[in-house]
């Protein structure tokens, strides 16, 4: 697992640390990045991307939601687990086979992103 410290006191400085860092440890096997919706915001916020027009919440066989499309970052598709706890720090880099290639914990001492 990696870990993000976002130590900055200022937004903007912070916004574009988390961004540095974050495209340092996505690699080209990556497919999907996988987080919550709070997470998710914040990348959607910082990085450049278009948003997924698909507002569909698609359902397993069980009638629960499913992980549903943001947008793309980098040609990577940005998902979000509607499981995941709002506090839950982390984004999951998974491959095409949805294997988790890496798991990013992402610290924000001053709460300046999250």
């Amino acid at each position: 697992m990696k870990t993000i410290e976002i130590t900055q006191t200022k937004f903007r400085e912070a916004q574009k640390y988390f961004t540095d860092e974050i495209n340092k440890i996505i690699s080209e096997d990556v497919d999907e990045i996988l987080t919550n919706g709070n997470l998710a915001s914040v990348i959607l916020d910082s990085m450049g991307y278009s948003l997924d027009n698909n507002t569909t919440l698609e359902k397993d066989e069980n009638g629960k939601a499913k992980k549903y499309p943001m947008g793309t970052i980098s040609g990577k598709q940005l998902l979000v687990d509607p499981y995941m706890r709002w506090d839950d720090n982390r984004i999951l880099l998974k491959d095409k086979d949805e294997n988790i290639i890496n798991e990013i914990k992402i610290i924000d001492e001053n709460d300046m992103l999250i």
